[in-house]
């Protein structure tokens, strides 16, 4: 059984433009154990009542700063990377938000960019490519915060789908199987997108879709150590960990792959 404290703090005003950016530092993607991620209380909003345009989910409610949550079983409990394991099969419930909240209200899209069910998501962007995207539609890239908030549900669950306690690929894009060098395949060899509406069960209990797997996600990393930029929710291979938590945060700005897309969020206002 390990403990993985989640663990970040708020960035003041949440901002959501990249302040001054550093050369780009390309290798493994990594996820680090220290994220941000969301205590249960969040109410959707009804539809009628709704701050939001219709393609977007209105979220409001508290966030947890530092969460605790402990993973009983590992698919890969052998692996030798920085993180050690990364592929939890089953977290103890429930988790548990160990320090103060803080209150928090934002639209979300429904789905990653372009936010259309039967379209594959956008990839192979850097941060800024992405965040110019959103700005086109009126809207900002979310932060990992609102990320994680609108993945983990108003229960605060390790994953967005199922009971939100257990490992489940067939209801996501994700642990697909590689057998090849990945840093010499083609884009087209690499690929594993599907259309974001295809699996209708790869959705949040705020009604996000499409939060993990299938492709990352380009956000924005309120403390800005060490970049403005980070991706969450992970790939559709094997290896990354999928889930609501973990952020990349090693990727600079003008760092781009075959599944770097983005998400778009609004203020609620």
């Amino acid at each position: 059984m390990r403990k993985i404290i989640v663990g970040s703090i708020l960035g003041s005003a949440l901002l959501i433009a990249f302040l001054g950016g550093k050369n780009d530092a390309y290798g493994q993607l990594c996820h680090g154990e220290k994220c941000s991620g969301f205590k249960a209380g969040y109410d959707v909003v009804p539809s009628a009542a709704s701050l939001c345009p219709d393609d977007m989910v209105e979220i409001k409610g508290d966030y947890c700063t530092n969460l605790e949550e402990v993973c009983l079983k590992y698919g890969d409990p052998d692996n030798k990377g920085a993180n050690g394991p990364v592929q939890c099969l089953e977290f103890q419930y429930p988790t548990r938000c160990l320090s103060k909240t803080v209150p928090m209200h934002y639209c979300i899209d429904k789905y990653p960019y372009p936010n259309k069910p039967e379209e594959k998501p956008t990839t192979q962007l850097d941060w800024y490519q992405a965040k110019k995207l959103c700005e086109a539609d009126g809207k900002r890239l979310c932060t990992m915060h609102e990320f994680t908030q609108a993945c983990r549900g108003p229960e605060n669950k390790p994953y967005p789908y199922g009971n939100g306690y257990i490992r489940d690929c067939s209801k996501c894009n994700c642990d697909l199987e590689r057998n090849f060098d990945p840093f010499k395949a083609s884009f087209e060899k690499l690929d594993k997108r599907i259309p974001m509406g295809s699996m209708p069960e790869c959705v949040s209990d705020y009604g996000v879709y499409s939060l993990v797997g299938n492709n990352d996600r380009w956000v924005l990393n309120e403390s800005g150590h060490p970049y403005y930029s980070a991706l969450a929710g992970g790939h559709a291979y094997k290896g990354a960990r999928n889930r609501c938590s973990p952020a990349t945060l090693v990727h600079g700005p003008t760092f781009s792959w075959f599944e770097t897309g983005a998400l778009c969020c609004r203020d609620s206002n």
